[in-house]
């Protein structure tokens, strides 16, 4: 494809299709949604998005009915910041525990199909779950951070403590 810059003559009526759509506020928290729920998996933390996703609709929402209450109407994009660093900190989430009722530091493991195949050794991966401060009816599964660093010794361990 040729671009070339149009004359002046050619741009007075001219009207350029091409731009793309622009992204809705919605979309546009999506998105930073995702990066920041992507960043927070890459350290190994919990996210709690429905809790962040809550957050933004309240704040809009109240931004919307206090625009309504000062001028009559809604302004055309109400912005609404969030900070997506209180939804992967650890002080808001709680560990789940044992029936004993102490904490402990996993809790459990669970069988990697992919992991297996590509070792010939079959691979458990350690997870902990959290539960988030006010939405403790949704756990948060969160793996051990050395995934894909495997030790044998570790492996065949995991192996004869599950036969």
């Amino acid at each position: 494809m040729i671009e070339r810059i149009p004359t002046s003559a050619e741009s007075k009526d001219f009207q350029n299709i091409g731009q793309g759509r622009k992204l809705s506020e919605e979309d546009l928290f999506a998105y930073n949604l995702s990066k920041a729920e992507a960043e927070a998996h890459k350290k190994g933390l919990p996210f709690c998005a429905i809790a962040a996703k809550d957050d933004w609709k309240n704040s809009r929402q109240e931004q919307i009915t206090t625009s309504i209450r000062k001028r009559g109407y809604v302004s055309k994009n109400p912005v609404v910041n969030i900070d997506f660093s209180k939804y992967c900190d650890l002080k808001n989430f709680t560990m789940d525990e044992n029936p004993n009722g102490k904490e402990f530091k996993y809790t459990g493991e669970t069988h990697d199909a992919q992991l297996s195949k590509r070792h010939d050794k079959d691979v458990y991966l350690k997870f902990k779950v959290f539960r988030f401060t006010g939405y403790e009816n949704y756990k948060y599964r969160v793996f051990e951070p050395s995934m894909g660093k495997w030790d044998v010794k570790e492996v065949s361990s995991v192996q004869q403590q599950k036969n």
